[in-house]
């Protein structure tokens, strides 16, 4: 696994001391109400565990980084590239940043950059996409803001705290991305 170092964020692999930092937020409801992935809650140490050998395995279709402070190397949260289907050059973005300190400061869309980057220009994928909770307007803006386009809504689609969720449907392709690399 690579290291993607950034100004303001580093992507590095997981390590076993991070299992103390996948425990900080998968208990914390503000932290994963707009997962459209459903975690147990209580997020048992044994859940992190399982969860922090499979991301240390490292499968051929996921690749799971850390999302750290890019001096301490301080676990802040993580982003993966999944379902990489190499044949069709497709692959789906996961992100979670797991302290609120470090929402709203440019990181997330940051680490997206490097992971895109790493995506089309070293795996040679032709697309990326996502899925967000269409009420989740912060990440959806993180987003666009990082070139994905929206491309359909599923309505009522993710039964998560009591009610049904619409889930907007996001992608980039590598040519629309080094267009606007080449904009920047």
């Amino acid at each position: 696994m690579p290291i993607l170092r950034g100004k303001n964020v580093l992507l590095r692999p997981y390590r076993r001391s991070d299992l103390p930092g996948i425990l900080s937020w998968t208990n914390d409801t503000e932290a994963t109400r707009y997962l459209t992935e459903i975690f147990d809650q209580p997020y048992t140490e044994k859940n992190g565990e399982d969860f922090l050998n499979y991301a240390l395995s490292g499968g051929s279709d996921c690749m799971m980084f850390v999302m750290a402070d890019p001096v301490t190397e301080e676990y802040w949260g993580q982003i993966s590239l999944e379902r990489i289907n190499r044949r069709d050059g497709t692959a789906e973005v996961g992100v979670v940043l797991a302290k609120e300190e470090h929402r709203g400061k440019g990181i997330g869309r940051e680490a997206l950059s490097l992971l895109l980057r790493y995506a089309f220009d070293t795996l040679g994928l032709r697309r990326v996409e996502l899925t967000v909770f269409a009420e989740n307007s912060r990440a959806r803006l993180c987003y666009l803001k990082a070139g994905f386009i929206e491309e359909g809504v599923a309505r009522q689609k993710t039964w998560k705290n009591g009610k049904f969720h619409d889930v907007v449907s996001m992608a980039v392709l590598r040519d629309e991305w080094a267009k606007r690399e080449e904009q920047a």
